[in-house]
């Protein structure tokens, strides 16, 4: 990461997150919308911090730019009857972030210029004692994390 990141963003600010990639996973049996749920969860998380963008908020916009590169919901029945044994059911996600700018694009806000990479676990895992709901988990887990890390590098203490 930049090691000047944090001098690239204008205090005070607030925070878009836009999410692409793999925003949805479908199988079979089902269709999870990975990228929704990431969005929804990172955003409330943001909000909590009173640092999510609105309109007219007197603050300076960016945009918390994550591209998901892959997602697996691993497998729910072996998890919970051997995943104390293996992490061959593990649910996975695998996200990559930058700091833009925001711009108003013809659809509403967009990325601008990239200022900066976010560092993220490059694949979190959710298993072992994970249980039947890591599939979501995991993906709620990677929004936070990945908040929590905007919320060190990039925000006033």
């Amino acid at each position: 990461m930049d090691k000047h990141a944090k001098e690239k963003v204008v205090q005070p600010v607030a925070f878009y997150v836009l999410v692409v990639g793999n925003t949805r996973y479908t199988d079979d049996d089902e269709t999870i919308e990975v990228g929704k749920i990431f969005q929804e969860k990172a955003s409330e998380r943001l909000q909590k911090l009173g640092v999510l963008a609105a309109e007219n908020d007197g603050k300076n916009h960016y945009v918390i730019h994550v591209n998901i590169i892959s997602y697996r919901p691993g497998n729910a029945a072996g998890r919970y009857f051997a995943g104390q044994f293996t992490n061959s059911f593990d649910s996975s996600i695998i996200i990559h972030a930058h700091m833009c700018e925001a711009i108003q694009g013809n659809n509403g806000i967009e990325a601008g210029n990239s200022l900066a990479r976010i560092p993220t676990n490059k694949d979190l895992h959710e298993g072992l004692f994970g249980g039947i709901g890591g599939w979501e988990s995991v993906i709620v887990d990677a929004a936070w994390d990945l908040i929590n890390t905007v919320e060190e590098i990039f925000l006033d203490d």
